[in-house]
């Protein structure tokens, strides 16, 4: 598997990973962000700033509540996540696109209760183990 997706539980907007290469210390992917109307994609990677499922495996370890938000963002900054949670368990993850010309950004609303569930199926993405020679 080299896609996930994260929907909102709230109205039509999800963002879609897809992973296009590995290397030992680097994952490339394209991160989409469908809002209908709008839709918007990013070429990014993992380099330096260490994996997206380290962001998702974090707030599912948290899923009571946290304080501030909790943030990862791409080396270059052409895509970042941000996400908040109230104290009734509604997380708000906003997600930012940029190019050198244009911009995107969006919210999905998450239930707490599903948290462990998205870490997992992004961990299946971006946490693979070495190929096997």
């Amino acid at each position: 598997m080299d896609c996930v997706e994260v929907k909102s539980c709230h109205g039509r907007a999800s963002l879609n990973m897809r992973v296009t290469s590995r290397a030992l210390d680097e994952t490339l992917f394209i991160a989409t962000l469908t809002n209908p109307p709008f839709h918007g994609e990013v070429g990014s990677s993992t380099y330096v700033v260490g994996p997206i499922s380290a962001f998702f495996r974090d707030m599912a370890e948290a899923w009571t509540g946290w304080d501030g938000a909790k943030r990862w963002t791409s080396i270059d900054g052409e895509l970042k996540l941000s996400a908040t949670i109230t104290r009734l368990g509604q997380v708000t993850l906003t997600i930012e696109l940029a190019t050198l010309t244009s911009s995107m950004s969006t919210h999905l609303a998450l239930e707490a209760g599903s948290l462990e569930q998205i870490a997992r199926d992004v961990s299946q993405v971006f946490e693979i183990g070495p190929s096997p020679e």
